[in-house]
């Protein structure tokens, strides 16, 4: 998977944390985490993982802007892939 954020004016850093999930018993449960911290306007990362198991599964991706003392927070989600 590749994720990619832009910052806009003014953004100085920004921290991204996106978790592989999996449909389980109704609900989405996180099988595997990362984390990033990027200075500057553009973050991109690349990341691989071996599914183990057979399903429904997305990725959520959050990332947090900062701007001086302002912050702001995004997350959005994958579509969903069934393995």
């Amino acid at each position: 998977m590749t994720l990619t954020a832009m910052g806009g004016t003014g953004v100085t850093e920004m921290n991204a944390v996106y978790k592989l999930q999996r449909y389980s018993d109704k609900e989405w449960v996180n099988v595997k985490s990362w984390s990033a911290t990027k200075k500057g306007l553009l973050f991109k990362k690349t990341k691989e993982y071996s599914l183990t198991k057979t399903g429904k599964y997305r990725v959520k991706f959050t990332v947090t802007y900062y701007k001086g003392s302002q912050t702001e927070k995004k997350t959005v989600y994958s579509t969903t892939a069934t393995y």
